[in-house]
């Protein structure tokens, strides 16, 4: 009879285990047991890297996938100021969001429930030093959104 019983609270605990380990939510999912972020909060990102943070319970990675510098060199006559871009993207509020930031617009987009803007991007290019890829930092401010994102559709401007 005792045997029996242990038998049973063994099968209780390894069912009570396996349940806790395969069904918590995880991260991107309500639930998560994290304390929230500090919002806004700001991050410098390589081309590849990546931060993780907490927002409303869903554990959100910010990450930065391409840096491109088009900027005029500091010791050179050009035309235009040129710009420098960088492509964000956000995984964990559904599949994941890619958006471009730019030096010159726009400088900040809302990513789910992120606004993330371009702070900096460095080293600015020079006449006389080519700038590797792995060097290029850039300084993003990863707020809250608001309710109504930056930017408004371009209005059609096709005729009838």
């Amino acid at each position: 009879m005792i045997r029996t019983i242990l038998v049973f609270v063994l099968a209780v605990a390894a069912a009570i285990i396996v349940y806790y380990h395969f069904e918590r939510p995880q991260g991107g999912e309500r639930g998560v047991d994290l304390p929230e972020s500090r919002l806004p909060m700001t991050a410098v990102l390589g081309a590849g890297g990546d931060t993780s943070l907490v927002v409303g319970g869903r554990l959100l990675r910010v990450g930065v996938s391409l840096i491109t510098d088009a900027r005029c060199p500091t010791g050179a006559d050009c035309v235009q100021a040129g710009d420098g871009r960088v492509e964000v993207w956000l995984r964990g509020a559904g599949p994941v969001t890619t958006a471009q930031l730019s030096t010159e617009s726009p400088r900040k987009i809302t990513l789910g429930p992120l606004r993330i803007e371009l702070g900096l991007l460095v080293p600015h290019p020079t006449v006389d030093r080519r700038i590797g890829r792995d060097e290029y930092r850039a300084r993003l401010r990863i707020s809250r959104a608001v309710s109504q994102p930056d930017t408004k559709p371009p209005a059609d401007t096709t005729s009838s």
